[in-house]
């Protein structure tokens, strides 16, 4: 307010440069800044939240706690979140109309002698204040469109790191999981060769054994520890990353396999498995910047047509004594003449950008395809194979092991064979965790090769 009534204080001025000096200097305190609005940092994790222990077994049952326990915590979604706010910000910028423009000038400065020579050299002075208005034709409509669809492909590219990070998630506290139960098989596998070196030390001092088949016990022992403390710092390194990418403490202690067992069901069959893929977050989002280039091409094109400036002028002449008139406006109408760049090459570029989305679309659209036919086939094979082995071969290994055992200590049997049936015994167990575990991740990498957990959120939220 105090500008504006300065400038009004300005127009009264008859002095000889006092009234230009006066605008001048109410137009300089216009154009500066009140204060500038700074965006708060994001804030870091308070210490308590990274010990906050990580409830496995439910997020790895339910997806709706999974999703909001990551988009409450992990950093990329809180930049995501920024991006579609940046979105939605530039879609505003997009429907704002250009500024009007002030123009303040100050003629009739004489250099030299004055005619007549009698006048002042306030007399021959005189001042103007302008208002001009840009208006635009045929480009502001393209310009929101665009923006819109930049906003729209910005939630997808949200949508799409939310199921990226979903399916890191899942496969971070299943890994934890798996290689927990795994420890402990490797475990009591250990204990029992551990149980067994030691029986047999017994019967080496009393001379039932060789010292050569001692020796083969205390190297199947030696291999078992190996095979431990490889389990043992893999599972310390899931751990790790489990709880940076959680932002949280992870302990598999109320996990088991049958939860790993129990995550992500995939259906048998998907028959509407192409939709589903269109419909993937980073093919729209490929699609929605495609169209978006469309739009920008459009509106460079438009680039054509000429936006007039109208505006009007308040002029006050000092110099009344040569016939001038002391008070007179001036309407006036610009126009650009757009006959060597109007857009033309911005255009074809614009156009050039959407062609490549569109083909990078449709090359992930038949990569994914392509990946989601192979997991479901693969995921079939892993059934059957795991069948296999829970429900014939690891009864049997039992049986084998079981009369083995008794066979060797009734002397039927020599250590080497009942070694061989143990290390089969073992490689079973595991072979069947190992692909309990592999039949997950087949199962994870189809929910995020089919986009399952994030195309079914309708508007990804915007943090204000």
């Amino acid at each position: 307010m105090w500008r504006f009534s300065q400038m009004k204080k300005c127009l009264g001025f008859r002095g000889a440069t006092a009234g230009g000096l006066c605008l001048l200097a109410a137009t300089l305190g216009m154009a500066r800044l009140a204060s500038a609005e700074v965006a708060p940092e994001a804030e870091a994790p308070p210490p308590g939240e990274l010990s906050r222990p990580v409830p496995i077994r439910l997020l790895l049952t339910d997806t709706a706690r999974l999703r909001a326990w990551i988009e409450a915590r992990h950093p990329d979604m809180g930049a995501a979140a920024a991006r579609v706010e940046q979105a939605e910000a530039a879609l505003s910028q997009s429907r704002v109309y250009p500024n009007p423009v002030l123009g303040l000038g100050v003629g009739g400065l004489t250099i030299g002698a004055r005619n007549p020579s009698s006048l002042s050299y306030g007399d021959t002075l005189n001042w103007s204040v302008g208002l001009s208005e840009t208006i635009e034709l045929g480009k502001r409509g393209p310009r929101a469109s665009a923006a819109r669809y930049h906003r729209d492909a910005a939630r997808e590219s949200a949508r799409g790191a939310l199921a990226d990070r979903l399916a890191d998630a899942r496969d971070a506290l299943a890994r934890l999981v798996y290689l927990n139960d795994r420890q402990h098989i490797l475990e009591e596998r250990l204990t029992s060769a551990k149980n067994v070196a030691a029986l047999e030390r017994v019967r080496l001092e009393h001379g039932d054994i060789s010292g050569i088949d001692h020796d083969r016990l205390e190297l199947d022992v030696t291999a078992v520890v190996q095979q431990f403390a490889d389990n043992l710092a893999e599972l310390e390194g899931a751990r790790a990353d489990c709880a940076a990418l959680m932002i949280g403490s992870c302990s598999p202690i109320d996990a088991t396999m049958d939860t790993v067992d129990e995550a992500v069901p995939a259906g048998e069959s998907y028959p509407e498995l192409e939709r589903m893929i269109r419909n993937r977050p980073d093919i729209r989002e490929a699609r929605l910047e495609s169209s978006a280039a469309r739009t920008e091409a459009l509106l460079h094109r438009r680039q054509a047509i000429p936006d007039p400036t109208v505006g009007v002028t308040y002029t006050h002449d000092y110099l009344v004594a040569a016939g001038n008139q002391p008070n007179t406006l001036q309407a006036t109408v610009t126009m650009p003449l757009p006959v060597l760049d109007h857009g033309q090459h911005l255009a074809r570029q614009s156009e050039g950008v959407a062609t490549e989305l569109d083909f990078s679309a449709r090359s992930l659209e038949t990569r994914a395809s392509a990946e989601a036919r192979a997991l479901l086939l693969r995921r079939n094979v892993l059934r059957e194979k795991l069948d296999t082995l829970t429900k014939f071969a690891i009864p049997r290994a039992n049986g084998v092991l079981k009369s083995s055992d008794e066979a060797y200590h009734r002397g039927q049997l020599s250590l080497t064979d009942l070694l061989l049936v143990r290390r089969e015994h073992a490689s079973l167990l595991l072979d069947a965790i190992d692909t309990r575990y592999e039949l997950f991740t087949v199962r994870n990498t189809l929910h995020r090769t089919l986009g399952i957990g994030a195309t079914d959120v309708p508007t990804f939220p915007t943090r204000r």
